[in-house]
C-alpha cells in the first residue's frame, strides 16, 4: 500500500465558523516549509483536507486517496487518518501546536511541536533588487517550458519553447513601471534569505529554477515543490510573460543562469 501523494502541504486559515475569532487569519510556520504535516499554514476547507476545532483541539483529517490491492487489481481508498493537535495562542501573533494523538495510518511521520507566526506580523523587507531569472519545464500536462529574466530597470528577456503560445521563440521587452513595482513588492515579502536552495522533486511535476540577485548577493533554488509561502513569486514569473509588450528577435538569447 502506498500514498497517492507523498507529501502534505497545507496552510492555516481559521474563521468564525468554529467560533475561534482569536485564531482568524493566516499563520506561517517558522521554517516556511511545506514538506511536513503542518509546516506552512492551514486552511479550513482546502481540497483533500477537513478541519475541526473541538474541545480545545485542532483536528485535521487527511482525505487523500491511497492505492491498495495487487499489481493486477489496484483500487483507491480514502486515507482518513485523524491528527489531533493541542493549540496554544501565546499572544495575538504567536501560535503553538502540539501533536496529541494520531488515529489511522500515520505514514507521514509528523513532528510533535510546531510554532507559527501570524502572516500579517512578518516584517516586510526592502531589498535592493538587481535581477531575477526563472526557468520552468514541462510536465505530464501543459506546463510551460520557458525562461525569463528581469533586471532592476524592468528590462526583460524571454524564451518560450512549449505551451507558451503565442510567444514561442526569443523575445526582448520591458515591464511597465506598475509591473516592475508589483514584482519588487512580491520579492520584498518573499523572505528570499529563507528561500530554500533545494526544493523537493516530484514525478509528473514541472521543475523550476530560480536565481534571485539582490543586496549584492545571489540566491539560487531548484526543484518541483515550491512552498506555499513562495507561490506568489512563482505565479508571477509563470504568468507575467503574457502581459509584456515583447519584440521577437532572430537570435538566441543568452541568460545569466
Amino acid at each position: 500500500m502506498m500514498k497517492h501523494l507523498v507529501t502534505i502541504f497545507i496552510f492555516l486559515f481559521l474563521n468564525s465558523i468554529f467560533g475561534q475569532d482569536s485564531l482568524n487569519g493566516i499563520w506561517i510556520g517558522e521554517n516556511l516549509e511545506n514538506d511536513t504535516l503542518v509546516s506552512v499554514e492551514f486552511r479550513t476547507f482546502q481540497d483533500k483536507f477537513q478541519y475541526q476545532i473541538k474541545n480545545n483541539q485542532l483536528i485535521l483529517k487527511n482525505t487523500y486517496e491511497v492505492s491498495s490491492g495487487t499489481r493486477d487489481s489496484i483500487y483507491f481508498v480514502a486515507d482518513s487518518t485523524l491528527y489531533y493537535f493541542d493549540y496554544k495562542l501565546i499572544n495575538k501573533d504567536s501560535l503553538q501546536l502540539n501533536l496529541n494523538k494520531v488515529i489511522g495510518r500515520n505514514l507521514s511521520s509528523p513532528e510533535k511541536h510546531y510554532n507559527y507566526s501570524r502572516k500579517s506580523s512578518l516584517k516586510k523587507n526592502n531589498i535592493n533588487f538587481q535581477s531575477v531569472f526563472f526557468r520552468g519545464t514541462t510536465c505530464f500536462g501543459s506546463c510551460p517550458k520557458m525562461k525569463i529574466e528581469i533586471d532592476s530597470l524592468g528590462n526583460a528577456k524571454f524564451k518560450g519553447e512549449k505551451y507558451t503560445e503565442p510567444f514561442t521563440g526569443n523575445y526582448e521587452g520591458k515591464l511597465t513601471s506598475k509591473q516592475l513595482e508589483s514584482l519588487i513588492e512580491i520579492l520584498n515579502r518573499s523572505e528570499l534569505d529563507r528561500f530554500p536552495e533545494k526544493l523537493p522533486f516530484l514525478i509528473d511535476a514541472p521543475s523550476f529554477k530560480f536565481i534571485f540577485r539582490y543586496n549584492n548577493k545571489e540566491r539560487k533554488s531548484g526543484g518541483s515543490m515550491v512552498r506555499y509561502f513562495n507561490r506568489e513569486i512563482l505565479s508571477y514569473l509563470l504568468s507575467i510573460y503574457k502581459e509584456i509588450d515583447w519584440k521577437k528577435v532572430d537570435y538566441e538569447i543568452e541568460f545569466n543562469e
